[in-house]
């Protein structure tokens, strides 16, 4: 799959969880992560206080718009609960277990 197919089916993805369709035990936070962590975009995915941070899949972070996703991911903003979007940098912690940002996305200026 290449890397537009791959963005496309994520934005896709997130368009369709609807607090409605999730079951009442589970929680909506922890789904929206899940989704995240299951796409191939992304090897994790986690709330810092108010940041989502996300380590994006080594192989595909050199091609991740951030920008576009950041744009995408920060229309959950206000059910999800964050205001930030943390891109961090998976190679670099893989080589050298350095914690580095790629960049970040202020939900509040969109």
């Amino acid at each position: 799959m290449n890397i537009r197919s791959s963005m496309a089916a994520f934005c896709l993805s997130l368009n369709l969880i609807s607090p409605h369709a999730i079951s009442q035990t589970e929680n909506v936070k922890d789904v929206f992560l899940d989704r995240l962590k299951s796409s191939e975009m992304f090897d994790d995915a986690s709330f810092s206080d108010k940041a989502l941070v996300l380590w994006p899949s080594p192989n595909l972070q050199h091609v991740l718009d951030i920008e576009r996703v950041g744009d995408t991911l920060c229309a959950e903003y206000l059910k999800m609960g964050f205001l930030v979007i943390w891109f961090m940098d998976s190679v670099e912690y893989r080589n050298s277990k350095a914690v580095e940002m790629l960049g970040s996305q202020n939900c509040l200026q969109i």
